[in-house]
């Protein structure tokens, strides 16, 4: 066994900033694309809701480095003190 005993805490957020960002527009994107008909088909303006689908990536990117980069900081001052997590390695 090995043990994961500290995260890179800027590299780690950056890492899972792309991923929510690239995750939530699969998506937001669409979903925005959507709202922009309906509201094209039935008149009714829903601009800003495909405004805040649109912003959703990147608010989700924003927010999830910033926990992260909180989790990791948190996992490596518990790991410095009862050991952090074990894994198996091949």
């Amino acid at each position: 066994m090995q043990q994961v005993k500290a995260f890179g805490i800027l590299q780690t957020a950056k890492v899972s900033a792309v991923l929510y960002l690239i995750l939530t527009a699969i998506f937001a994107v669409p979903f925005a694309l959507i709202g922009t008909l309906v509201s094209l088909l039935t008149g009714k303006p829903q601009g800003l809701v495909a405004l805040l689908f649109l912003l959703a990536p990147f608010l989700y990117a924003i927010v999830g480095a910033l926990m992260v980069a909180f989790m990791c900081w948190v996992y490596n001052m518990i790991a410095a003190r009862i050991g952090g997590i074990e894994i198996e390695l091949q």
